[in-house]
């Protein structure tokens, strides 16, 4: 309990340190003569990553709220962090490291690029045990518009809930939705029973 309290303590100060050490010109704002305080205002903060300036306001005063990593990436680009930074604030609010898509295991090699390809025009696609798309083929990106998400967001279970494309796609929508959440808890049950397996 201590140490998540003063990892709040510390994300609050981190957080500020950080806002008050930026120009408005050098986040692409117009420059504004005789500012009270240093650095970006919180609600220009917010602003530039997509959120309310009271989530904002509530993750740099230390509060107890949850935020995806999408969220903390869009934030590390808008305060400028370099790798350190980010995986310092990642480590403050999440108390682990940032995921990584480079990492090795997420992958797919030239083979089954190459397998891919010559599947055309059928359409084919790569998931991991969490349903992150790893590759997909010309036919597979016409359907299901991977090439316009980038990183956590091209996971096949979050495009099938959030992207409303994906509704219009499947017929049955709610039947299918259903169908395709039961396999993904399948292929999440696995997962962890490799990992405990590794474990034991």
């Amino acid at each position: 309990m201590k140490n998540l309290k003063r990892s709040r303590t510390e994300l609050a100060s981190f957080l500020r340190n950080k806002r008050e050490s930026l120009s408005p010109e050098s986040v692409g704002l117009p420059h504004i003569r005789c500012r009270r305080t240093p650095g970006l205002r919180r609600e220009e903060i917010a602003a530039l990553a997509g959120v309310g300036v009271t989530w904002y306001t509530w993750l740099e005063q230390g509060r107890e709220i949850g935020v995806s990593a999408t969220f903390l990436d869009s934030l590390s680009k808008v305060l400028k962090l370099n790798v350190a930074e980010r995986r310092h604030l990642y480590l403050l609010v999440h108390m682990r490291e940032p995921f990584e898509t480079g990492q090795t295991w997420c992958l797919v090699s030239p083979l089954i690029k190459r397998i891919m390809n010559d599947l055309s025009p059928h359409l084919t696609y790569v998931l991991n045990l969490h349903w992150d798309v790893l590759a997909f083929n010309q036919p597979a990106d016409e359907i299901f518009h991977f090439s316009q998400f980038q990183g956590e967001q091209r996971n096949f279970l979050w495009l099938l809930f959030t992207c409303e494309h994906y509704h219009k796609l499947f017929c049955h929508w709610e039947r299918d939705a259903y169908r395709l959440l039961a396999s993904f808890r399948r292929d999440y049950v696995l997962r962890l029973k490799i990992v405990i397996s590794m474990i034991l």
